[in-house]
């Protein structure tokens, strides 16, 4: 791997990279775009529902030895107390259908995918899958790089609204002004399984019908019906979606053409950094680790049905960083992040999608039993990697620590890397940042797809 401080090896025909730096020399960022009008969702899911439900779990049993501690009058009016604490973090499912007609967006489809592996073994299952497609032009010309956007656990599609309006805004500028070598993009944002509109697998709860090698087949069967024939396929993937983005490039390296990785999930920093831990790591590591199984137990009994409303948007809070947006732009006002919260938790009361978390949690904690496995795993597919490298982190990210952005570039020592950093912003680069990380994007995809480039194509399956 590469010491610490080296420097950066750049793409052919770019300039030198810095690790701590934000852009190319000589390179202004890219204005902010404007801001899109669907509400955008974040990955805080998997830490707010964690320490809302081990919150809940900590003052029952606190309750209930205080409780033990009282006469009986009082006992039974604080018994009454706590029942309707408890009925106002309960939150039922609601319908696929419900939700599917209040949250869907004008860009929303469903595509159903059938005779796909749902993890129990031979037997196939079938998914509806929903997807969002927007054009930087409204020309007939064919597709000539297909964007796809994974987001981060128990998020949705709906994360990267501003981030393709911006995009499609930077693509649509270079078509007018007449920009030699501008490919026509077209962008895709889907829900993973268990995930937004897109829901659980039908007729499976097996933990290996979440895990990668599941959701690598998905995203392959998503792609082959999403592909125009002959485009070229970059993927951008954040949080959980980096690590299924990182995993699919290394099993199918002729069908992607360059990997965009914003606070990807799977490798640790070696050496804590002065600061210490992210506040919430150790929270993290308290629930997936397999010492705790009873913890874990209660607090995933607890995840299918206590999501309180209150909790989402205090978490949502802290999914962005505390400073500017990277462009110098100030952080979003509070009401819109509660806005974009209350969106966000209707999303997870949509039927099957708390219950598939808990799986995915429960999966996690089989992963940490075998952590050293696991990393290996990632290192190896970032080994086997073909194409050019893009890492995108907040500097201001207390989930994943910007020190993993360290681990990430040494495992891609061999690779070209062109890494962004950027100050202020937290976990959540796409909607905090949307118009700087859709430049860096723009510049990256005209890069490694350039017509003198490796010609890197999807066929149909």
């Amino acid at each position: 791997g590469r010491r610490a401080g080296q420097a950066l090896r750049p793409m052919e025909g770019w300039g030198p990279w810095s690790l701590r730096g934000l852009t190319r020399p000589g390179q202004s960022s890219g204005a902010a775009g404007e801001e899109a009008t669907d509400i955008c969702l974040t990955s805080v899911a998997s830490r707010l529902l964690l320490e809302a439900s081990a919150l809940l779990l900590l003052t029952c049993a606190a309750a209930l030895a205080a409780l033990a501690a009282l006469p009986a009058s009082a006992a039974a009016a604080a018994a009454l107390g706590c029942l309707c604490v408890a009925a106002l973090c309960y939150c039922p499912d609601v319908t696929a259908e419900r939700s599917w007609s209040r949250l869907r967006s004008s860009t929303s489809e469903q595509w159903p995918l059938r005779g796909l592996i749902g993890g129990d073994g031979a037997a196939c299952r079938s998914i509806t899958a929903h997807v969002r497609q927007w054009r930087a032009d409204n020309s007939n010309e064919p597709v000539e790089v297909l964007l796809v956007c994974l987001h981060g656990t128990f998020s949705s599609s709906h994360e990267f609204s501003a981030f393709a309006a911006a995009l499609c805004e930077h693509a649509a500028a270079a078509y007018c002004g007449g920009e030699a070598g501008a490919p026509r993009l077209a962008v895709l944002a889907v829900d993973l399984p268990g995930h937004g509109l897109t829901g659980p697998w039908e007729g499976s709860r097996s933990m290996r019908a979440y895990s990668a090698d599941s959701d690598v087949d998905f995203l392959r069967q998503v792609l082959a019906r999403a592909s125009p024939a002959g485009a070229r396929v970059v993927i951008l993937g954040h949080s959980l979606g980096g690590s299924i983005a990182t995993a699919y490039a290394a099993k199918h390296p002729d069908h992607v053409a360059g990997l965009v990785l914003v606070a990807p999930w799977g490798l640790r920093h070696g050496r804590p950094n002065r600061q210490g831990e992210p506040d919430c790591v150790w929270f993290m590591k308290l629930v997936l680790s397999p010492r705790w199984r009873f913890l874990n137990l209660w607090v995933c009994l607890l995840l299918i049905r206590l999501t309180p409303r209150p909790v989402v948007r205090y978490a949502l809070s802290t999914a962005f960083g505390p400073g500017a947006d990277g462009a110098g732009q100030p952080p979003p006002a509070p009401g819109r992040v509660a806005a974009a919260a209350d969106a966000m938790h209707a999303l997870m009361l949509r039927t099957g999608n708390r219950r598939t978390f808990v799986t995915r949690i429960a999966h996690f904690i089989a992963q940490e039993r075998h952590a050293g496995l696991s990393r290996s795993r990632c290192r190896a597919q970032l080994a086997a990697l073909q194409c050019p490298v893009q890492l995108q982190w907040g500097e201001a990210d207390t989930w994943l620590s910007v020190g993993r952005a360290t681990a990430w570039v040494e495992a891609l020592g061999h690779r070209a890397v062109d890494v962004r950093l950027w100050p202020g912003v937290g976990h959540c680069v796409p909607e905090q940042a949307p118009g700087v990380s859709a430049s860096a994007v723009w510049a990256f995809v005209r890069a490694c797809t350039r017509p003198d480039g490796r010609s890197c194509m999807l066929g149909r399956e």
